[in-house]
């Protein structure tokens, strides 16, 4: 199947990939270990309408389509996954507020976000569950006029600054239901911040203790929350392979100008080893595989297909390609790849992560094998 981008798509990433490398590059180090974007840098940032760009004009948004937010995100990710990793915070509240949110919902809270004034998130994993819903202990008992929360929520992006999540507590009637959490309201607490390794990011644990939501911050019912689970996840993991995607292009990048400038007896590296051509080789095909996936997924999503099982397959290739493509450069640049003066090895850092955020790679493997196996063939 071939895919050719709209003008409008185009655009994005033209001007996205303009913005990357010309501002966001040259404070990349600033970024991933701080994980705040200069007031400068944030007004330019903002001023592209990144995550106004599939959601209605009604509502501030662009009307255009989820391929093109991805693409501007992948670009995004080339030069850092700090400014990208924003957008997807508010998209995976924003997206469910439109699609399963009151009227009244969407239009209280989808234009801050949308334009990035107000931070949003989703909060689902807890101390003892992090891809299996069924484990929930977080609870929502129901009472007069809304419902009472109660648990912990762990590795929550955002939550210490948020001013919204989207939160998964399971009912007494053992159902998975959303609710739209206010980080003012009385009974959110804070807890421990986390750092990791690959970037510097607010990220940690939440308390709810006797926490109120009204009725009308259930999004959806009762019954469909664990569709708004399924559905925001997938498309959020579509988003961070997306950042992924765009920094194993840095890295080849990077990798291709060593083996150039690098010289071994007034040859250079590349041209006098075959064996730097072979990882150069190995380095293009992983991400001409991965970027032809996330085009073919998001033309899905766009038409409104169920993206579950595809969201799985990409996560899957992102790991595996990902860390692929950061050995290679690691190893191409030699010592040199453990300097800190070089950039190359972030990727190295970022590699790591992949397996294990959105989803453990054995989780998805689950996914991709259980669904064949149900489907009982691999073609359509």
């Amino acid at each position: 199947m071939e895919y050719s981008l709209t003008f409008e798509e185009t655009q994005v990433v033209q001007s996205t990939a303009r913005f990357a490398l010309n501002d966001i590059l040259p404070l990349q180090k600033q970024l991933d270990s701080t994980g705040i974007m200069p007031d400068g840098l944030k007004q330019k940032f903002l001023e592209l309408g990144i995550l106004r760009l599939p959601f209605p004009e009604q509502y501030g948004g662009l009307d255009a389509t989820f391929t093109a937010m991805m693409l501007a995100v992948r670009e995004l990710g080339y030069a850092s996954p700090v400014p990208p990793n924003g957008i997807l915070e508010n998209f995976v509240l924003a997206w469910p507020i439109l699609n399963f949110g009151s009227a009244a919902m969407k239009e209280r809270y989808l234009p801050g976000l949308i334009a990035m004034e107000t931070v949003g998130g989703l909060a689902f994993t807890e101390p003892d569950t992090g891809s299996d819903p069924r484990q929930l202990i977080t609870i929502a008992k129901k009472t007069d006029g809304g419902w009472i929360l109660n648990g912990t929520k762990r590795f929550i992006t955002y939550s210490g600054i948020c001013d919204y999540l989207i939160l998964f507590a399971k009912t007494e009637q053992n159902q998975v239901a959303a609710f739209l959490v206010e980080s003012a309201r009385p009974g959110y607490k804070v807890g421990r911040r986390e750092s990791f390794v690959h970037m510097a990011l607010d990220n940690g644990d939440i308390y709810l203790e006797d926490y109120f939501a009204p009725d009308e911050h259930l999004i959806g019912t009762v019954e469909q929350g664990f569709e708004v689970l399924l559905k925001s996840e997938s498309l959020g993991k579509i988003g961070f392979c997306a950042i992924f995607i765009g920094a194993a292009k840095r890295a080849l990048d990077l990798a291709i100008s060593y083996a150039n400038t690098k010289m071994h007896r007034d040859k250079p590296i590349g041209i006098k080893f075959p064996m730097i051509q072979e990882k150069i080789a190995r380095m293009a095909t992983q991400i001409e595989a991965m970027d032809s996936y996330l085009l073919k997924v998001c033309a899905k999503a766009d038409k409104g297909g169920d993206i579950f099982w595809e969201a799985a397959v990409l996560k899957l290739m992102t790991a595996e390609g990902m860390r692929t493509v950061a050995t290679d450069a690691m190893e191409i640049h030699g010592a040199y790849g453990l300097s800190q003066e070089y950039e190359v090895g972030r990727f190295y850092a970022m590699a790591a992560a992949v397996p294990v955020v959105m989803g453990s790679m054995d989780i998805q493997r689950v996914i991709t094998g259980r669904t064949l196996l149900a489907k009982g063939k691999y073609s359509d």
